[in-house]
């Protein structure tokens, strides 16, 4: 953006691009495939409806979000331990 910007003078142009990467950002490789996994493996699961799931799901990371940087880092404490926990007894349990 920074090239397009000020090498090439195409103010307009570096907006344009960063509009893209954010839709890429987004739609590609960001959230949305995260919480389209979500939603569909909860619905095929539990039967949980797509759209309840995906409300939850906004709900929370919106809450861990607009808490700051100290919400993020208590909900990555709790978290984490409980992610490392569960990839190691799931590894066993296929090993053994």
């Amino acid at each position: 953006m920074y090239y397009i910007e000020r090498g090439l003078g195409i103010k307009w142009l570096a907006k344009l691009f960063a509009l893209f990467g954010v839709m890429v950002a987004f739609f590609g490789i960001g959230t949305f495939p995260q919480v389209n996994a979500i939603t569909h493996a909860m619905q095929d699961t539990f039967n949980i409806p797509v759209l309840v799931t995906a409300i939850i799901v906004t709900l929370l990371v919106g809450l861990i979000i607009l808490g700051g940087v100290k919400r993020i880092a208590t909900a990555s404490s709790v978290i984490v331990p409980f992610m490392a926990i569960l990839y190691v007894t799931t590894s066993l349990v296929i090993i053994l």
